[in-house]
C-alpha cells in the first residue's frame, strides 16, 4: 500500500524534476514589499523552440483556412489572416527563416508550474 511517510515533498519533486530536465530559472524578487518573478524571457523561448521538436506549428501564411477542427487554434484563425493581409511588416513573411510568436501575457499566477 501507499505510505505517506514515504512519498516525496513538492520541493524534493520539483528539484528532481529540474535536474533532470533543466530550463532557464525564474527570479524572485522583493518590490516594495510584494514578491516580483522575472521569467528570462530569451532563455526560454530558446528552450521551448529547444524541446518542441515536430510539435511546433509552421505557421504559412498563404494556408490560412477556416478548417472547423482547427479554427480555434491562433495559427489558424482569422486573427492570423488578418495581421498577413493588413500589417506590412507580415506581407512579406518567409516560413522557411522567420518565426511569428504570438505571447498570451498573464497578470495573475496562471500557468504557474
Amino acid at each position: 500500500g501507499f505510505n505517506i511517510s514515504e512519498a516525496m515533498s513538492r520541493d524534493f519533486l520539483m528539484k528532481s524534476l529540474y535536474d533532470q530536465f533543466p530550463c532557464p530559472e525564474v527570479q524572485q524578487r522583493k518590490v516594495s514589499g510584494y514578491d516580483v518573478y522575472k521569467f528570462p524571457f530569451v532563455g526560454m523561448l530558446q528552450d521551448l523552440i529547444d524541446n518542441c521538436g515536430s510539435h511546433i506549428h509552421m505557421i504559412d501564411k498563404d494556408n490560412v483556412t477556416n478548417d472547423f477542427a482547427t479554427k480555434s487554434e491562433l495559427w489558424n484563425s482569422s486573427w492570423m489572416a488578418d495581421t498577413f493581409q493588413k500589417c506590412p511588416a507580415y506581407k512579406e513573411f518567409n516560413k522557411n527563416k522567420e518565426i511569428m510568436l504570438p505571447l498570451i501575457l498573464y497578470m495573475d499566477k496562471t500557468g504557474t508550474d
